[in-house]
């Protein structure tokens, strides 16, 4: 059999750009990453100032303790659901 003759360098199989691009891919996505967290900070703050939006979570809040006294009243056993807050609606 013969040896067959490769024409890749064995002892420097990475190039100079392969690090480079590594790097930039990173960076990428790390920014895109952090524009995400700084997107959904800005959405947690304009929904915690919607008065509307509070106002209906209140609304759903009494509902829920008005289901659980009727729980309590027609079958005889407290019930203890949940309360809604802002941040359960990111």
């Amino acid at each position: 059999m013969s040896k067959k003759n490769s024409f890749m360098n064995k002892e420097n199989i990475l190039t100079e750009g392969f690090f480079d691009f590594i790097r930039n891919v990173l960076a990428i996505y790390g920014a895109k990453k952090l524009w995400d967290k700084r997107k959904k900070a800005n959405y947690e703050k304009k929904m915690r100032k919607d008065r509307s939006l509070k106002n209906s979570i209140n609304k759903l809040n009494k509902d829920v303790s008005d289901i659980e006294k009727y729980l309590s009243k027609a079958y005889g056993f407290k019930v203890d659901l949940d309360k809604y807050e802002i941040s359960d609606f990111k």
